[in-house]
C-alpha cells in the first residue's frame, strides 16, 4: 500500500523492491523526468547541470543552501553535493 507498482510488458505488475533487486547488478543509469519529459536527474552520466535542472533548483531552493548564506537564486551556481 502506498507504493507505486510497475507494469511489465509480458508479466503483469512488478513490485518496486523486485525491480531494485533485478537492477542491482545491471549497468543502468537512472533518469528522472519532469512532467513535460525533460531530464531532471541523469545519474552520473552528466557532469554539468542542464537548464531544466537549473530551473528546478531555482524553484526549489530560492537561493543558496549553504548554512548562513543569503545569496538569492539568481546569483547561485549549481554544485554537486558530493564532488564529481
Amino acid at each position: 500500500p502506498g507504493l507505486m507498482v510497475s507494469e511489465a510488458a509480458l508479466g503483469g505488475t512488478v513490485h518496486p523492491n523486485a525491480i531494485r533487486r533485478l537492477a542491482c547488478g545491471a549497468d543502468l543509469i537512472p533518469v528522472v523526468l519532469g512532467t513535460a519529459g525533460q531530464v531532471l536527474d541523469a545519474g552520473r552520466a552528466a557532469r554539468l547541470f542542464s537548464e531544466d535542472q537549473h530551473r528546478v533548483l531555482y524553484a526549489r531552493d530560492r537561493g543558496c543552501t549553504a548554512p548562513g548564506c543569503t545569496v538569492p537564486a539568481a546569483g547561485c551556481e549549481a554544485h554537486h553535493v558530493r564532488w564529481w
